[in-house]
């Protein structure tokens, strides 16, 4: 009966071994299927957005609704935690790395982005707001910005 475990957990994990290692191998491709990317910067006590393939920059986060978006994450000074906890997702901000995660809000409204890391002394004011917009919306919003160089 030993023996029946054995070869059996032994097969098991191997199997979920290959399965994991082929999945990983397929998420660092490199290659996204996001229809939109959003640099996210962590500074001293502040959260920047960047919107790759326009001028625009915000302190606050603007998002099309049913539209998947990739967040590119690093930081300027020390460790920050991006964090939109009605959205579920959650990457350090480190300083000279990027960090990614995506996200496809399916919800209109406004929500919070938080640091989750003890960046300093003004940590607990390190807070943001998501809006989620309609399509529309989120063009208009856009197009109203000004051209940041």
């Amino acid at each position: 009966m030993t023996t029946v475990w054995l070869v059996g957990s032994t097969i098991l994990t191997i199997f979920v071994l290959v399965w994991g290692l082929a999945l990983l191998a397929n998420d660092q491709s490199g290659e996204s299927s996001a229809e939109m990317t959003v640099d996210v910067t962590g500074q001293q006590w502040v959260w920047n957005f960047e919107y790759p393939g326009t001028q625009v920059k915000s302190n606050e986060l603007y998002l099309p609704v049913d539209t998947e978006v990739l967040f590119q994450v690093s930081s300027k000074d020390v460790v920050h935690g991006f964090w939109i906890p009605q959205m579920g997702i959650k990457v350090n901000a480190n300083p000279s790395a990027t960090t990614t995660t995506s996200v496809m809000p399916n919800k209109i409204g406004v929500f919070d982005v938080r640091c989750t890391e003890i960046c300093g002394l003004n940590h607990s004011v390190m807070v943001t707001r998501v809006h989620v917009l309609s399509q529309s919306d989120f063009k208009k919003w856009l197009a109203q910005q000004p051209a940041s160089i």
